[in-house]
């Protein structure tokens, strides 16, 4: 689940401007049409300090339904891929309609016929805070950057999704698989709104706290039957969540303190019982706006790490006992089988997301029934596994309908 960040990169400003016409580069005369008119009746994207402007009330719309669009022209950071940001409609787990933010990027060029396939990339943590959304701030960082710009240079349309409550009003549901998973299948739908050459065909891929999102996704996406889930890729997924709270209270991980706090942030956007505040201890309730407000998952993870366990929680067994069955509840991406073919990759020096804890959540989704193919990295850890797995991944896609692979060279994980 760890992903550790060296500061906040360069921020984007440009969701203030004229939203640009996106179909400039349609496959069809009547695709340009139909997206020239989706964008001329849609606002631009505004954004006040770190967050999103939603409209209040939020009209009623099908997951996917565009609500607000601006284009920042070529990405440099992806080889000048036409790059999107846009609201959109999604459902949380309690089935009510929510704002979600997002990107899209197009390779540059004409579309193939049949337009691109699209990969629908699931980030991993960035933290809970609005600063921390994605789409604002160049991917994130070059992790981010470079796994999208690798299926972009494979010709992949590539959408992610920032997930419920970050970047928009409210707060972030992390780890919450319904909502993870509606975003990651919604984004595609509404990528196929904002331009009109992309393929039927899209790929679900995630590493970490996205690897458990696109679990999730592979249910979501029967919300779309005129789109056609190929695959999906779950890096490091985040899975055991029922063990994380006990792992730090009762063994006192303290590399795991930040995800605790933030496991039961998330659980609270759900849960009316569960108050974050009153399950903490002084030290943990005077860092708590760190985590919702100031900081993100480096800062969080540091300020955490000071704190000795037993002065950060105040959680007895019942309420403990409580907490446990509401993340296996809620967040556990094994809980139900997956759909469609599924490729779990896992480097074998992980310490964050335990290799032995991956193991364990594919022998319960194959005693489910799943077919899941495994490839295990010796040496690598939990970030480092993300590039040098870039041609597999490209390859499982291949294997599924996606483009052909033309001398495909991994990389090390960029950093920072």
């Amino acid at each position: 689940m760890r992903d550790v960040r060296r500061g906040v990169p360069r921020r984007l400003v440009v969701f203030a401007g004229v939203v640009l016409v996106a179909a400039a580069c349609s496959s069809s005369p009547s695709a340009r049409s139909a997206t020239a008119t989706t964008a001329a009746r849609l606002p631009a994207v505004r954004v006040v300090g770190d967050t999103y402007q939603v409209p209040r009330p939020l009209p009623a719309a099908p997951p996917g339904t565009l609500i607000a669009l601006s284009s920042t022209g070529p990405d440099p950071s992806v080889d000048a891929g036409q790059r999107w940001v846009f609201l959109y409609h999604s459902t949380d787990v309690r089935g009510h309609d929510v704002a979600v933010s997002g990107q899209l990027v197009v390779p540059e060029g004409a579309p193939p016929a049949g337009g691109w396939p699209v990969v629908s990339w699931a980030h991993g943590t960035t933290g809970i805070a609005d600063r921390c959304t994605p789409s604002q701030h160049d991917f994130w960082d070059r992790e981010n950057a470079q796994e999208v710009r690798t299926f972009v240079d494979a010709d992949y349309a590539v959408a992610a999704t920032d997930y419920v409550g970050l970047g928009t009003p409210g707060t972030h549901s992390y780890l919450a698989g319904a909502d993870e998973g509606n975003a990651v299948a919604d984004v595609v739908r509404a990528a196929h709104h904002v331009v009109g050459h992309l393929s039927p065909t899209w790929f679900a891929v995630g590493h970490s706290q996205g690897g458990q999102a696109v679990l999730f996704a592979t249910r979501s996406a029967a919300r779309a039957p005129e789109l056609h889930l190929g695959a999906t890729v779950s890096m490091a997924p985040a899975s055991s969540l029922n063990a994380i709270l006990p792992a730090v209270i009762s063994l006192g991980d303290l590399s795991d303190q930040a995800y605790a706090i933030y496991s039961l942030i998330g659980l609270s956007t759900f849960d009316p019982t569960v108050h974050p505040a009153q399950l903490l201890g002084p030290a943990g309730v005077a860092r708590l706006p760190i985590a919702l407000e100031t900081g993100c998952i480096d800062q969080a993870d540091a300020a955490f790490r000071q704190v000795p366990t037993a002065q950060l929680f105040r959680i007895g067994p019942k309420e403990l006992a409580h907490l446990d069955d509401e993340l296996a509840r809620y967040d556990e991406p094994e809980a139900e089988p997956t759909v469609g073919p599924l490729l779990v990759i896992q480097g074998l020096a992980d310490q964050d997301v335990p290799a032995g804890a991956t193991a364990a959540m594919l022998g319960r989704l194959r005693d489910k029934g799943v077919l899941a193919t495994e490839k295990t990295y010796p040496g690598l850890n939990h970030d480092g596994v993300v590039g040098p797995s870039e041609c597999d991944q490209l390859a499982w896609l291949a294997s599924h309908g996606g483009n052909a692979v033309h001398g495909c060279v991994p990389h090390a994980t960029a950093r920072g």
